[in-house]
Formats: structure tokens, sequence, C-alpha cells
């Protein structure tokens, strides 16, 4: 009779807690999003021989205050041609405001041999859903 009456108290503690969430879920509703490239930049110490971690300085255009950057995907490689999309979060918050506004990271890579290299990065989306590339060449220095 005990192993019952605890039974049913979780059972109301529970539908009292689910009722207190509200109807907000809305707001916890997160998706990802394509956020395009405006431009790409070499800085003065960003290429380093082969073997070593060179750096480019990535501007990404983002549409609103609840949007922040997720991950750069690769999503072609042919011989030295490497193809990136960078991806971005979108939070449905009710907080979120219009905001226009470029922001900054820095893309790190390893190339392994020296040579010439040519980065990409989407851009833009066509109307068939196809990425549009800018697309940057770099010469990586034998170690």
């Amino acid at each position: 009779m005990g192993q019952i009456k605890r039974n049913c108290r979780l059972v109301v503690l529970s539908v009292f807690f689910v009722g207190c969430l509200g109807n907000d879920r809305e707001e916890n509703v997160r998706y990802e999003l394509f956020l395009p490239v405006t431009s790409i930049k070499i800085p003065l110490d960003g290429i380093k021989p082969a073997g070593n971690r060179s750096q480019l300085l990535i501007t990404y255009k983002v549409t609103n205050s609840c949007q922040q950057l997720l991950q750069t995907q690769l999503e072609d490689k042919e011989h030295n041609i490497y193809s990136y999309v960078v991806f971005g979060i979108q939070s449905q918050q009710s907080g979120c405001r219009q905001k226009i506004e470029e922001k900054n990271y820095t893309f790190t890579f390893l190339p392994h041999k020296g040579g010439k290299y040519i980065l990409k990065f989407a851009t833009g989306e066509n109307e068939d859903k196809t990425y549009i590339y800018k697309q940057l060449e770099v010469n990586i220095p034998d170690r």
C-alpha cells in the first residue's frame, strides 16, 4: 500500500511540474542555417610551413541577434581544393531582433604538404540550392 501512495505522489508531482513549464516551448527550438561568408583575409603571420596550423580570418553575416556560429563544414575536397560552408544556429526566442551584422572568427587548417591550395568558402546560394563560392589561393611553404 505504501508503494502505491508513493507512486501516486510521484504522478501528481510530475503533472504539477510539467504544468509549470509554460507554453513557451518554441523558445527552446533551435535550427541550423547557412551563414554567408563576406570576406577571407590572411593575417600577417597566418600562413605557416606544411605540418603546422595556418590561419585565415573569416567574416560572415548574421541577420538577427539570435544567430551564432556553429561550425565550418568541409563540403568537398579534390586534390588541393577545399570547399567550406559556414553554419550557424538560430534560436527561436521572443527577444530576437533584426540586426544585420558581420562577425569574424579565425579559421585554422593544417596542410600536410607544401604547395598551392585553393580554399573556397560559400558566400551565397543559387536558386537550385547549390553554393556560390569565394576562393582564396594560398601557397604553403615546405617544412
